[in-house]
């Protein structure tokens, strides 16, 4: 940081940095960084007795003078001699980059107590960015500019224009008209920092006034609205309550469901493991009878196999019965011609014996007889002996056949036993068939009440169907409505919003204007902007027999109170009046006299008159210097013409018209004094106005001396082609606000109404929200009713779904069942034949054998009787022929 020793510097072209000696202030140090010619930090330190800094031309003293200033808080760019606030930062040089900041900082001396604040020294300090954005700085600490300026008032410096005295304000002030100069000696006198609380105050008081207005406004709107608000918030204590009972209520109708689903749970679980438990046990029963089907039809196939090899051997058994019967008819045929064979051998042998006696007796003589006999003997032997082989032959085959009896019987004894078992086959598959036939009624009535069960639940199913869909349905209903609900209060919500927006900006229009209305009243009550003279005269004019207070009579009123002109051509009008429009009309010279008699003795000041009885106009001058007539003159100046009206707008040539023309006078007070049209001839009876200067030098060259013209913009050309134009000075617009006067009690009133319309169509717009949202509200209860029931009916649905699906695949296991039974009972109904066809045959064959036993012992009786006989026939052969022989 460069440290300047100001005592090195010439004495000479000073600048005054001190305050004046009844302020106490000291300046200590003075800190710049980046602000104009000080790019680098630089430090300036005013030790006693220091009192000022000096140097040559261009060494930089103004810019500290500035500093100074705008480290004060200086706002005009113009006294720093510059155009925007980004001048005062260092904006580089051929040697050197420009900075980013501007910061200047004042170290004051507060040693003596000047400010109440426990520091002995006090940096007041500012800094500015190339962004545009500044701090301001108490202490190094950021602070507001208020607060900046509170503080300077203390020690009576502050944002002035005299707190730092510049080359060449000596004389400047000494230039000054006394008006100009009294701001001056108010300043030097302490007067402004006064005068600032005071406005300060006064606005203050304003704002409190206007917020006191707006509280009463308030409350006049809210305490009508308080019984409304006792009742909404009842009803809102009485919804939060029926809420809560609603929460409590539901916790308790969702408990209720629980329970109830927990039981129809616990049912539909014990259910399944009664249905799970009996499909098992007929699992295992199908599974033993699968078993023992596969069982029967390996017995089946045995049986068969065995009842087919039984068959061949009784069909080969009666083959061989049917042989031997046939063997048996031989043999006793032979048997039977054996013994008449041996029969006839035996007598013949009984007669030879006879003979061979009586032969005995005549030896001799019947030798031959006897040799005959010998040989009849021995041919006789030879039969026996022949009938001997064929009786031995005989009983050989009786032995066979003996035999075959004894195999006979055995094969009955096998039948018989055979034919038991297939009866005893036949009376196990008799009572398998009965087991099963009763399986199969009972599988049918199981099955029947199956699909009767099933039945039921699919009425069910349908049922609950078609009670969801209906349930469906009142709720798409529901959530229509509610949709319908929540759109309107949506709508209702959206239009309450911009109603209270049109009321918060109608009331606020409503205030300004009311406010503007009261500044105007006011103004107008304390005749702002008139003269003293002018003023004094008005407030003592008497509206009927004078008195102290009001001693003159015979006032009119002022130009500005008097005329009207449209609002298009109000600013005009103005500059044509000028300083004229306050003008006071009365109605008698003598009237005049008496108010200016009155100035004098009050030296109140001075003011214009225009007395009605002897104002004169002056010629318009319709006629040119030559005495000629202009048509176009003529029709400006025409005293019937009627002023145009704002719609009619300006004229295609760019001429409005007379002045005169186009203001007109106060109703009621052109009522009271006719004459009033004079003085507006008067005032404005040579002024025309056109739109612009570009008409203006077009209509100059006609117009004749005396004349001026004003264009709507305010600028002036007058026949001598002078032309005066520029910026309106403040304060000016009196007519205008003259028509707001007028006019803002309407605007008011209109305002007013459209309030109390507005506040109407917020009462029912926000009734009708709180309508919607509690139908909203209901809508959504029900909704959610709905839904519940709706879930409900769903979770009734699964279970009667799965409950029909259960009961439909149970019916299609007990049909399959019944199928399986109804084709077991076919099949042991078929083995049940089967075995009865089998047993009916064995049977037969049984008799069949018993039959041919019982055919074959008679002839075996007889055979063997027979073979008694010959063996007695041929035993008495043989003693026959022994005795023969002998």
């Amino acid at each position: 940081m460069t440290s300047i020793d100001s005592t090195a510097l010439p004495l000479s072209h000073a600048q005054n940095l001190t305050p004046s000696p009844s302020s106490d202030l000291r300046l200590r140090r003075l800190e710049l960084r980046g602000f104009k010619t000080f790019a680098t930090p630089t430090l300036f330190e005013f030790v006693h007795p220091i009192t000022a800094v000096v140097g040559p031309n261009g060494s930089g003293k103004s810019n500290l003078a500035d500093a100074v200033r705008w480290a004060l808080g200086e706002q005009s760019m113009r006294s720093l001699r510059g155009r925007k606030s980004e001048d005062v930062i260092f904006a580089g040089s051929a040697a050197r980059a420009p900075v980013g900041l501007a910061e200047v900082t004042l170290t004051l001396d507060n040693s003596e107590g000047w400010i109440d604040l426990p520091h002995t020294e006090i940096a007041v300090g500012r800094r500015i960015y190339r962004s545009g954005e500044s701090e301001y700085l108490v202490n190094r600490q950021v602070v507001r500019l208020r607060e900046v300026a509170d503080l300077l008032l203390r020690a009576n410096v502050g944002q002035n224009d005299y707190t730092v005295i510049g080359q060449g304000l000596a004389d400047e002030v000494l230039s000054l008209r006394p008006e100009e100069r009294r701001g001056l000696f108010e300043e030097a006198a302490d007067v402004k920092r006064h005068q600032l609380k005071l406005h300060q105050t006064q606005t203050h008081l304003a704002s409190t006034e206007g917020n006191l207005l707006r509280i009463a406004d308030l409350l006049s709107e809210i305490k009508p609205r308080l019984a409304t608000l006792e009742r909404q918030a009842k009803r809102a204590e009485t919804l939060e309550r029926l809420q809560m009972e609603l929460h409590e209520l539901s916790l308790a109708w969702f408990r209720d469901r629980w329970l109830v689903a927990t039981e129809r749970l616990e049912t539909a679980e014990s259910q399944l493991a009664a249905v799970a438990e009996r499909v098992e046990r007929d699992r295992a029963e199908l599974e033993s009878v699968g078993v023992r089907r596969v069982e029967l039809r390996e017995r089946r196939s045995t049986l068969v196999e065995t009842l087919a090899v039984q068959r061949r051997v009784e069909a080969e058994r009666r083959e061989v019965a049917e042989r031997l019967r046939r063997e048996l008819a031989v043999a006793e045929e032979r048997a039977r011609s054996l013994l008449a064979t041996a029969t006839s051998a035996r007598a013949d042998l009984d007669t030879l014996a006879i003979r061979q006696a009586a032969a005995v007796g005549v030896p001799a003589g019947h030798e031959r007889t006897l040799a005959e006999l010998s040989a009849r003997r021995r041919e006789l032997e030879g039969t026996i002996a022949a009938a001997e082989a064929e009786l031995r032959e005989d009983h050989q085959r009786r032995a066979t056949e003996r035999q075959r009896w004894t195999e006979l019987e055995a094969d009955l004894h096998r039948l018989s036993e055979a034919l038991t078992v297939r009866r005893r086959e036949l009376a196990v598959l008799a009572e398998r068939t009965r087991s099963v036939a009763a399986r199969h009624r009972a599988a049918g009535d199981e099955l029947d009440r199956a699909e009767s069960a099933g039945a039921a639940a699919a009425t069910q199913v349908v049922d609950v169907d078609r009670r969801l869909t209906e349930r469906r349905a009142e709720l798409a209903g529901i959530v229509t409505a509610g949709r319908g609900h929540l759109e309107r209060t949506e709508t209702a919500g959206r239009e309450v919003s911009d109603l209270e927006a049109q009321l918060t900006g109608v009331r606020a229009e409503r205030e300004r204007l009311h406010a503007r209305l009261e500044a105007l009243a006011r103004w107008h009550h304390e005749l702002g902007g008139y003269h003293a003279g002018v003023r004094a005269v008005l407030r003592a004019r008497a509206l009927g027999n004078p008195t102290p207070n009001a001693p003159l009579r015979g006032i009119v009123g002022s130009v500005a109170d008097l005329i009207r002109a449209p609002h298009e051509v109000e600013r005009a009008v103005e500059v044509a009046l000028g300083a004229r429009w306050q003008d006071v009309v009365v109605e008698r010279w003598t009237d005049a006299e008496a108010a200016i008699a009155f100035l004098k003795r009050t030296n109140a000041g001075r003011a214009t008159f225009l007395p009605l009885d002897t104002l004169r106009v002056i010629d318009d001058g319709r006629r040119t210097g030559d005495g000629r007539q202009r048509t176009e003159e003529s029709r400006w100046t025409t005293d019937d013409r009627q002023p145009p009206s704002a719609a009619s707008g300006p004229p295609s040539d760019g001429v409005h018209g007379l002045a005169a023309d186009l203001v007109s006078v106060d109703p009621e007070h052109e009522a009271r004094y006719p004459e009033l049209r004079k003085v507006v001839r008067h005032l404005l009876g040579r002024t025309l106005v056109v739109t612009d200067l570009a008409v203006a030098r077009r209509v100059l060259a006609g117009l004749g001396g005396g004349w001026q013209i004003v264009t709507i913009d305010g600028e002036i050309v007058r026949s001598s082609g002078t032309v005066t134009g520029g910026a309106a000075a403040a304060g000016s617009d009196v007519l205008g606000r003259q028509r707001e006067l007028r006019e803002l009690p309407q605007a008011v009133g209109d305002l007013e109404e459209r309030e109390q319309l507005l506040a109407t169509r917020l009462t029912t717009a926000k009734r009708e929200r709180d309508q919607s949202q509690a139908a909203a509200a209901a809508a959504a209860r029900q909704e959610r009713d709905c839904a519940a029931s709706e879930r409900a009916l769903v979770a009734d649905l699964r279970i009667a779904q799965a409950e029909r699906d259960r009961l439909l695949a149970d019916t299609t296991r007990r049909r399959a069942e019944l199928e399986r039974l109804a084709g077991e009972l076919a099949t042991l109904e078929a083995q049940v034949q089967d075995r009865e066809a089998a047993a009916t045959a064995a049977a037969a064959a049984y008799e069949d054998a018993r039959t041919a036993a019982a055919d074959l012992r008679p002839a075996r009786t007889a055979a063997a009787r027979q073979a008694g006989e010959r063996q007695s026939a041929h035993a008495g052969l043989a003693l026959g022929g022994g005795a023969g022989g002998a």
